[in-house]
């Protein structure tokens, strides 16, 4: 029986050894993966600041040769811009040192050739058509030429209509009044 004692706490020692260098060679596995992790957290949160840093320089704005936006016109600004458009595009309606007496739906057909045409060929943005060509009907030098038997140019510069006694007789009006 003391043999048997000895036997089973000779086992019980050797268990306890085993135990011992499994839960040491355990506790080393567990520190390792924990340096292990450590590394990579650090690695990691390297990598977060250079993205935070990549993406801040990204959000400011670039001082680059290229110039800012224009801010909006004002009105007169684009009146003028219209004005220049409405000469380039229709000379023969819009001459600078004359007068040519416009069709009664120029406008519709200018806005409606506009739209239709303008990424095509590029026409500006900020135009004003209808108070361009208000402007210009209401113009001293368009009044002056409104006379009756007078003909009228449709957008294609071809004759579509002849002026009244009645449109000749606004118009003096309009010229007595300015």
């Amino acid at each position: 029986m003391a043999n048997n004692k000895k036997e089973n706490h000779d086992r019980q020692g050797n268990n306890n050894r085993e135990r011992n260098s499994i839960a040491s060679s355990f506790s080393r596995l567990v520190e390792y993966f924990d340096a292990e992790r450590l590394a990579q957290r650090k690695e990691f949160l390297k990598r977060e600041r250079e993205n935070n840093k990549l993406s801040s320089r990204q959000d400011r704005p670039k001082k680059s040769g290229k110039k800012p936006k224009p801010k909006s016109m004002t009105f007169d600004q684009k009146l003028d811009l219209t004005y220049q458009w409405l000469e380039a595009t229709y000379p023969h309606l819009f001459v600078s040192d004359g007068c040519v007496l416009l069709d009664h739906f120029i406008l519709r057909d200018i806005k409606s050739e506009y739209k239709n045409n303008q990424l095509k060929k590029g026409y500006p943005q900020d135009l004003v058509i209808k108070a361009a060509i208000s402007r210009y009907k209401e113009s001293m030098g368009y009044l002056e030429c409104v006379r009756a038997g007078a003909t009228r140019y449709n957008l294609k510069g071809e004759a579509c209509g002849m002026i009244t006694k009645e449109e000749e007789e606004a118009a003096q009006k309009i010229l007595d009044n300015l």
